[in-house]
């Protein structure tokens, strides 16, 4: 019988106090009383916490890039794993490992937060999100009062949302920050950002392609800038298209929009931010455009600059978390396949950040 699990969310917000944050732009009074109340469990829980190789891996977001994301982690052999070197061994590079999704079902669609003007509510959220992956308590069904479950600590947690990345991620760094928490927090637009800017020279012309409501978010051109700032760049520019459910070739179709809204200058890198786009058909589809004997060369090769990359948030991820067990030494180091639990939030005002579990 496959198990699935609730987490409870609490929605209502708490009210400001003072308190110690990181210095820069002001966190959320959720955050900053956490810093602040050493009595609070949620201060506790993060104070000091060393995740453990025994941990899990969270995914946690829209069930419609959590799910698809999930699939990319059990299936993922691009590694050797005895030397970590970039070479498939035929074995899963995540053996072992346990891999929880955390569908947020109690807060998605995201962009109904921004709708409202409750960016703040959106930022708590993904505060809270990353809090109950901590915990190891579990609700057995939405009637459970006293959290009569277990659930497996976690020690690295995705956000593949951009709405995450952009609302609240600045937070959950804030906190931990100030807590001394040493859970790793992974961003896959900030993974792939950061690929973009690290070691370059000059500014960059990045496209993106992502759904629809995604691009709603509004939240790629500020990551640029932010990011490209970091990088002591200046002059970026960032440029979204919506994927094409048209059945289209992704990369073709949002070329076409790209001269169709009047820019020429080459791309520097192309973000494929849509978990429902196959990756390795849009690699097939670049290697057609760079063709300098194909004729979609002579329309589309002008648009690509000469150090063009292409990154997928999928791979990106794996990429990522491989990355952050192997240098950590987190990784569980059984013999065995990767195994998968699936969790959901849900809307408990009563409750903080508890976990909890009903049989399907």
């Amino acid at each position: 019988m496959k198990e699935r699990y609730l987490i409870a969310s609490a929605l209502l917000l708490l009210t400001a106090c003072s308190g110690k944050v990181q210095i820069g732009k002001p966190t959320i009074p959720y955050v900053r009383e956490i810093i602040s109340d050493h009595s609070l469990p949620q201060h506790a829980l993060a104070s000091g916490y060393k995740p453990q190789g025994d941990a899990a891996i969270y995914l946690v977001g829209p069930s419609e890039q959590c799910i698809p994301l999930l699939k990319a982690f059990m299936q993922s052999d691009i590694y050797d794993n005895v030397d970590g070197r970039s070479s498939n061994d035929g074995l899963a590079d995540f053996a072992g490992e346990t891999i929880c999704t955390v569908s947020d079902i109690a807060n998605s669609p995201y962009a109904k937060f921004l709708a409202e003007g409750r960016e703040d509510a959106l930022r708590e959220v993904t505060v809270r999100n990353v809090l109950a992956t901590m915990d190891t308590l579990c609700r057995i069904g939405e009637h459970d009062q006293t959290g009569m479950g277990r659930k497996p600590a976690s020690k690295v947690v995705v956000l593949p949302s951009p709405y995450a990345s952009e609302f609240g991620l600045y937070d959950v760094d804030t906190l931990f920050n100030a807590l001394g928490c040493g859970l790793h927090v992974v961003s896959p637009l900030r993974v792939m950002m950061d690929r973009v800017f690290s070691g370059r020279k000059g500014d960059a012309m990045v496209g993106v392609i992502s759904t629809r409501d995604n691009v709603a978010s509004g939240g790629y051109s500020s990551f640029v800038q932010e990011v490209s700032a970091r990088h002591s760049l200046t002059g970026s520019d960032c440029v979204v298209f919506p994927s094409d459910t048209s059945g289209a070739d992704p990369l073709v179709s949002f070329l076409n929009s790209y001269m169709a809204a009047g820019y020429t200058r080459p791309l520097d890198a192309l973000l494929v931010d849509d978990y429902d786009i196959d990756p390795d058909a849009v690699a097939v589809s670049l290697s057609l455009l760079t063709d300098p004997s194909g004729d979609l060369s002579l329309t589309y090769g002008n648009l690509l600059a000469r150090d063009f990359m292409l990154l997928d948030a999928r791979r990106a991820a794996v990429e990522e978390c491989y990355r952050i067990l192997r240098s950590n030494n987190l990784f569980t180091h059984n013999i065995a396949q990767p195994k998968s639990l699936e969790f959901s939030t849900m809307a408990i005002d009563s409750v903080d950040f508890t976990i909890s579990r009903y049989a399907r």
